[in-house]
């Protein structure tokens, strides 16, 4: 999801909804750049500390990876806390696609779509893109810049934007 009014639109979508547990998979999901795999198996003993961060094991690669919770994502895993409920994958998939559809937002929806969320807002938000392209590739568990990229939804928009600005010629 590209546009950060989107965004807002997802989160108010599962609140109104009364669906605080999406709500908090979405917003884990966009804050971290997690899977729905690792994110479906935290544990409030995980993520619950004075300092909001922790290492964990990632289930698809087996790679440790640090995790720093923000103070906006902590809020919502408290209000979340206060409705616990259990949760499986295609739930998750099929209530992303559900809110996608029903508000209109132009973007292929499914799991990964937080980590891709994630992704495209870090880079192009970053002062220095080319180091946070490196730390975004840590991040995600990437091996090249160009996945990273692609999987971020970056390379088609730039290369357009470097045609629509390159107009040589009278």
């Amino acid at each position: 999801i590209k546009d950060k009014n989107d965004i807002n639109r997802m989160c108010e979508y599962f609140k109104a909804a009364g669906d605080y547990r999406m709500y908090a998979i979405f917003m884990v999901g966009i804050n971290t750049a997690y899977r729905i795999s690792d994110i479906l198996s935290l544990r409030w003993g995980d993520i619950l500390n004075e300092s909001g961060e922790f290492w964990r094991k990632e289930k698809k690669t087996g790679k440790w990876r640090f995790i720093c919770l923000n103070q906006t994502l902590l809020n919502a895993l408290d209000l979340y806390r206060q409705k616990t409920d259990v949760a499986v994958s295609s739930d998750v998939d099929r209530k992303l696609k559900r809110a996608v559809a029903d508000l209109g937002i132009a973007a292929h929806a499914g799991t990964h779509l937080m980590r891709k969320t994630f992704a495209y807002h870090y880079l192009t938000g970053a002062a220095d893109r080319s180091r946070a392209l490196e730390q975004l590739m840590l991040l995600l568990g990437h091996s090249s810049p160009r996945i990273t990229l692609s999987y971020a939804g970056i390379t088609e928009d730039e290369l357009r934007d470097a045609y629509e600005c390159t107009c040589l010629g009278c």
